[in-house]
C-alpha cells in the first residue's frame, strides 16, 4: 500500500467529561490513496481541539485491517472550563487528517 491519504472515523465519542476517558471510544478507518487499508503498525494520532485542550492528546497504531482504537484518550480537567462545549477530535497519519 501507498502512504496514509485518507482518514474515515468508525466512532466517536459522544458525550465526555473532564477528567475521564473519552467515550465511546473513537475508532478510525487509514488508507492509501488507492482505496487500501495501511498496513498493521501505522502511528494514528488524535487530538481534541476546540480552542482550550492542546495537551488532551492520544496516539494508536492501526490493527490488521487499518482501523485505529484510541481507548486511552482523556480530557485533562485544567484544560476545560465548564463552559466549552463542542471539542473536535482531530485524527492524522501520514499526510491525511480528519476532524470527527
Amino acid at each position: 500500500p501507498a502512504p496514509p491519504s485518507a482518514i474515515t472515523v468508525l466512532a466517536q465519542p459522544t458525550d465526555s467529561l473532564p477528567g475521564h476517558v473519552v467515550f465511546p471510544f473513537p475508532r478510525v478507518l487509514v488508507s492509501d490513496a488507492f482505496g487500501n487499508t495501511v498496513p498493521s503498525g501505522t502511528p494514528v494520532t488524535a487530538t481534541v481541539s476546540g480552542g482550550c485542550c492542546t495537551s488532551s492528546t492520544g496516539e494508536a497504531d492501526t490493527d490488521a485491517t487499518g482501523v485505529a482504537f484510541f481507548n486511552k484518550i482523556t480530557l485533562h480537567p485544567s484544560d476545560i472550563s465548564a463552559d466549552v462545549v463542542g471539542l473536535t477530535l482531530i485524527f492524522a497519519a501520514g499526510s491525511a487528517s480528519q476532524p470527527s
